[in-house]
């Protein structure tokens, strides 16, 4: 086994990386807090690092950006002039950016780990707990603005929205005064953002029933739930992705495929249009649609024909079809469907809203019915049969493509005492707690999923071992920071983590999923609470 913390050739190059991921954070502490001169002496110092490293490694984007961050500070810290804080803010983000595992370049599909997103405005009378729980937010990487009065709220709010407002029911000093407010902004048109409230001294039925009619979604007593706020801001958010649909298109007329293929891509939708009925097999295997539309009549073969060959796959059998045709005898629609298994039929000319529409009903119905099937019931990531099989995928996709890849087991340290100790519901909040997180400080594109119990597994495709060890060594510094809530008392965890790296050759999944296990073995033995990546060498 090899150590997370032995250098290596690697190592050092990331160094810029790790840098850069240390002033962003900085930065955002800073930003939370306000600026002073000190602060942003300390921000230079740390940027100025950057710029060695950058230097030393030859990491020309890095410093690049760095050396734009330097003038920014020094304008800052000479001349005072606030109006800079906004191109600081432009040049962080344009270091997030870059900021990426250096395999991540370029690609779409991938985002910063550390997200930089509007902040969430805490207006809550009790500095103390408004303090806790700002801190708790930022170990999952969130900014939060405390407020502490009206006036501040309402000067920040004509400036900028928050992406989530957490309220106190009686802000404003009185009985409920706090969801006035929010009810004011409401009848003036100004309420564009969700809102969350919370009571420290409970509250009756109209109380809550206030609340909800301004449009609140959640409402918490005493106190909020840091991964539970996070679920309702991606929920509110459209963070979800829900009607993000893969769409496979197959339409011999390529007039009307390029005019399905622009109504999707307008609608936000990722397409695949192609007119050859042949390729159809070959097709789905490489796009993995979500849902396919078919056109009924093609050379050579019928809609209902194909429809047929797609359902004769298990992997498919479930996936929705929409048949398009000139067709409109409402009769040999519903045949054409009963004898190709197909679940909507649209007629030409097609209507693009009633298409758009037709795909989301379809698809909100498959993406439930497949969540079902592939999903943990408490954490909502994938089960442990859907996560191998996941795997298995990456591993054919990375030894194809020649492309690095990592898999991580995470195991929660202790898990039996934390349920002995306060019980198995805290033990299930424990692990939907660690679950939340790995979802905010991964990637899009990694694959993340509850393996069983309090064991986790994440694939990591285009990732080194480097990158890897770094990245969950980062993800165990924030997580046992975070607080667990047991009542009147509050608690701490960690996890131990293995990981193990795809070498060339190496076709099984298997053996790499055993690799991180013995890791992860290693890991505990070594007195858990760490990070330790299989080397092969025992």
């Amino acid at each position: 086994m090899t150590d997370s913390n032995t250098p290596t050739k690697n190592a050092q190059v990331s160094k810029a990386t790790t840098q850069s991921r240390r002033l962003i954070s900085t930065w955002q502490s800073f930003n939370k807090i306000g600026w002073n001169s000190d602060n942003l002496k300390q921000l230079s110092l740390i940027n100025q690092r950057l710029i060695g490293y950058a230097e030393r490694y030859q990491d020309e984007d890095h410093l690049t950006v760095a050396q734009a961050i330097d003038t920014v500070l020094s304008q800052l810290i000479t001349s005072n002039q606030t109006s800079e804080l906004e191109t600081l803010t432009q040049r962080v983000r344009d270091l997030a950016k870059i900021t990426l595992r250096k395999s991540d370049q370029g690609n779409t599909s991938s985002t910063p780990q550390l997200k930089l997103r509007k902040p969430i405005y805490l207006a809550i009378l009790d500095a103390a707990y408004a303090d806790k729980l700002s801190r708790q937010l930022s170990y999952f990487g969130l900014q939060c603005k405390i407020l502490s009065t009206v006036n501040d709220l309402e000067q920040h709010l004509r400036i900028s929205h928050p992406a989530i407002l957490v309220m106190d029911v009686d802000f404003a000093g009185t009985n409920d005064s706090g969801i006035d407010f929010v009810e004011n902004l409401k009848s003036q048109s100004q309420l564009t953002f969700p809102v969350s409230f919370i009571s420290k001294h409970g509250c009756n039925l109209e109380t809550r029933l206030k609340a909800i009619r301004t449009g609140s979604k959640s409402f918490y007593i005493d106190s909020v739930d840091p991964g539970q706020l996070i679920e309702n801001i991606d929920v509110e958010m459209g963070d979800n992705l829900d009607n993000d649909y893969r769409v496979l298109v197959l339409d011999d007329s390529r007039s009307q495929a390029h005019f399905i293929d622009t109504t999707l891509r307008k609608a936000k939708m990722t397409a695949k249009v192609i007119t050859d009925p042949l390729l159809i097999l070959d097709t789905l295997d490489e796009f993995q649609p979500d849902l396919v539309v078919l056109d009924m009549y093609m050379p050579g073969c019928t809609g209902s024909e194909l429809a047929n060959i797609i359902r004769q796959h298990e992997k498919w059998v479930s996936m929705p079809i929409i048949f398009l045709s000139a067709e409109d005898d409402i009769n040999k629609q519903l045949q054409a469907m009963s004898l190709g298994g197909g679940d909507d039929f649209l007629t030409k000319p097609i209507n693009p809203d009633y298409l758009i529409r037709t795909i989301k009903n379809r698809g909100k119905r498959a993406k439930s019915l497949l969540a079902l099937m592939i999903r943990d019931s408490l954490t909502g990531l994938y089960n442990h049969t859907h996560t191998l099989h996941r795997l298995d995928s990456a591993v054919q996709n990375a030894q194809r493509e020649n492309n690095q890849l990592c898999f991580a087991m995470v195991d929660i340290d202790h898990f039996k005492k934390v349920n002995d100790t306060y019980g198995h519901p805290i033990g299930d909040k424990v692990i939907k707690s660690l679950s939340l997180f790995l979802k905010q400080r991964l990637r899009k594109s990694d694959i993340i999923g509850r393996y069983g119990g309090e064991e986790f597994a994440v694939v990591l495709p285009n990732t080194s071992a480097t990158d890897a060890v770094m990245i969950f060594n980062e993800i165990l510094a924030k997580f046992r920071k975070i607080a667990q809530s047991a009542g009147e008392k509050d608690f701490y965890v960690s996890f131990s983590c293995g990981i193990a790296a795809l070498t060339p050759g190496m076709t099984d999944s298997p053996i790499l999923s055993e690799l991180a296990d013995k890791a992860l073995y290693e890991a505990k033995h070594a007195g858990r609470n760490c990070v330790r990546l299989y080397s092969g060498t025992n």
